[in-house]
């Protein structure tokens, strides 16, 4: 019997290294780079290599493969291979679907996906995605986590992407899919502004720990970045965000939704329209979102450059407007910080009890502050301004009237003006209060050189104005600087 027992427990022994052994070879060839042409894929651009995909994922089930491919592949029916299949693309690698046919590759650099469906789509549970180095030229999306996507970490890194669809929409309403890097591609999503079906270059609904960033967005036939529902902790900054034919950011508020940091993008409209918002920060029914930092952007060529909703308070210090019709825009809340503007014919537009932050103005505005909301309500306000005044002739040995900008229904702060050319010099500064249509100065201080001397404020025609003395004609501009508040309704 103990010899018996000794045989049995041999054996054992022998099968368990057998199936290690077995393991352990399966293991090593997982580690060799394979290509398709090893399965039989012809990989001529016309014969349907699907097949050799599929006979791929049958020798490698779920063990990790390095796939090379060096040829034009043809799919003829879906393919859907794991994150652990690693597909790397040399000689121009490109993949060709047929209409309706998917491909996925949920690991894969320097390949080109062609494809009149979509470039990479998966509605279920997924982790460790990454692409990178991929060309993408899609009919409809580019990249698509869809609705029940769950799962974390996805790479989308240093691609170019062309889609008829949302370039990348992370869109899982009815999921759970967090930690995703959208950095260093080039995006367009392409057609014209005309088209009603999705256009975003890059769409977020409810994703979470979501870094947008150093892409270069070429085009967005609809918003360039649009965010709603219950997203949690998004990024988005440092990129070009270019020919906008309609909004540049779209931020709608859902409930769970989170504050954002959209900070130190460029957004550009197509050149020649003034149409559309630069980031939007939509009113609905849901609200406003709110809270979020907005700063440091630069928005071009809109019709109003930040839209900031109703009920809400931004951040938009360091933010720069330029060739917007209106310069920033609020219904009721407030913003803080300073920004800059230029070529903004109306600085900013308020509703009842809006309240804004300093603007710096490099041009002349046609209106510093207007009202939006009705007669009888609580007005709109702003903390400060600074703009250069257009220069006039003065009289030659007497005194120039010279308007500096339209009298709002109040304001009360520190007015500083300051006008400088060679010798010629003015510095003035005074406490300035304007209500119910009288104008009081107190702590008035000036400073004069040259022939120009002698400031003094008054009211004229509902325009505040300086009047001071020259005793040459000049052409005299004064630098204008407000803070304290200005108040319109």
């Amino acid at each position: 019997m103990e010899k018996l027992a000794d045989i049995m427990k041999d054996f054992a022994g022998k099968v368990s290294s057998y199936y290690s052994n077995i393991e352990s070879t399966v293991n090593q060839i997982s580690e060799y780079p394979v290509t398709p042409s090893q399965f039989g894929a012809v990989g001529d651009g016309a014969a349907d290599d699907a097949p050799a995909f599929n006979r791929l994922l049958t020798a490698y089930g779920s063990n990790p493969v390095t796939v090379f491919l060096n040829k034009v592949y043809r799919i003829k029916s879906n393919i859907d291979l794991p994150a652990n299949y690693h597909l790397i693309g040399i000689n121009g690698a490109r993949v060709v679907p047929d209409a309706n046919v998917q491909f996925n590759a949920a690991n894969m650099e320097r390949i080109e996906i062609d494809t009149p469906f979509h470039g990479y789509y998966t509605d279920g549970s997924r982790s460790d995605l990454k692409i990178k180095d991929t060309k993408i030229t899609a009919d409809g999306y580019g990249i698509l986590l869809n609705n029940n996507a769950q799962g974390g970490n996805f790479e989308i890194i240093n691609n170019r992407i062309d889609a008829g669809a949302d370039a990348i929409e992370i869109n899982t309403t009815a999921g759970n899919f967090s930690g995703i890097k959208i950095i260093g591609n080039s995006i367009a999503a392409l057609g014209d502004s005309t088209d009603a079906a999705a256009g975003f270059a890059v769409g977020i609904a409810k994703g979470k720990d979501i870094v947008v960033s150093a892409n270069i967005i070429e085009q967005a036939r609809n918003e360039a970045v649009h965010i709603e529902d219950a997203q949690e902790r998004v990024i988005v900054s440092d990129n070009v965000i270019k020919d906008c034919l309609r909004d540049g950011v779209r931020l709608l508020n859902r409930a769970d939704a989170k504050p954002i940091i959209l900070t130190n993008n460029h957004i550009k409209k197509r050149a020649g329209d003034r149409s559309g918002t630069g980031i939007y920060a939509v009113y609905d029914p849901n609200g406003t979102l709110t809270g979020s930092n907005l700063t440091g952007n630069v928005i071009e060529g809109f019709n109003i450059g930040l839209d900031l909703g109703a009920d809400a308070v931004h951040h938009i210090g360091g933010s720069t407007i330029l060739d917007c019709n209106t310069a920033v825009s609020l219904w009721t809340g407030r913003t803080s910080g300073t920004i800059f503007s230029g070529n903004c014919p109306v600085l900013a537009q308020g509703g009842p009890g809006s309240r804004f932050g300093k603007i710096i103005s490099l041009t002349e505005p046609a209106a510093i502050l207007q009202y939006t909301g009705t007669q009888g309500y609580q007005g709109t306000t702003l903390e400060g301004f600074s703009f250069k005044k257009a220069a006039v002739t003065t009289s030659d040995n007497g005194y120039t009237d010279y308007t500096l900008f339209p009298l709002p229904t109040a304001f009360d702060g520190k007015l500083l003006l300051k006008y400088a050319d060679n010798f010629d010099r003015i510095y003035y500064t005074a406490d300035v209060t304007y209500s119910n249509g009288s104008l009081t100065i107190n702590r008035q201080w000036s400073a004069n050189n040259g022939v120009t001397a002698a400031p003094n404020l008054k009211t004229i025609n509902n325009n505040l104005a300086v009047n001071f003395y020259s005793a040459a004609s000049r052409q005299v501009g004064f630098d204008i600087d407000f803070e304290g508040v200005f108040y319109q309704e």
